[in-house]
């Protein structure tokens, strides 16, 4: 879980704000990570909020997992359809 979450902050980070892609550092310790995570991305409110409520490690983890594929995928579809216009 925690390597795709990685993937996920890194595609996430180098799509949204490249100027920093690279520079993320995660804590070794999970819980902290994906709090940290879910905190200090440029997330809406109300998911970070969503995020955060989750019980327990393991389904902060799988919501911020969602959340993030669906951030990186909107993303991706926009890349892509802005290469088409050009």
């Amino acid at each position: 879980v925690r390597a795709r979450v990685v993937a996920l902050v890194d595609e996430y980070v180098r799509r949204r704000h490249p100027e920093v892609a690279g520079e993320v550092s995660a804590p070794r310790d999970d819980e902290m990570f994906v709090n940290s995570v879910s905190q200090q991305l440029d997330l809406p409110v109300i998911e970070r909020q969503a995020i955060l409520e989750a019980v327990g490690l393991a389904a902060r983890a799988e919501r911020l997992m969602e959340v993030l594929e669906f951030h990186v995928r909107t993303l991706r579809a926009g890349a892509a359809a802005s290469s088409r216009t050009h």
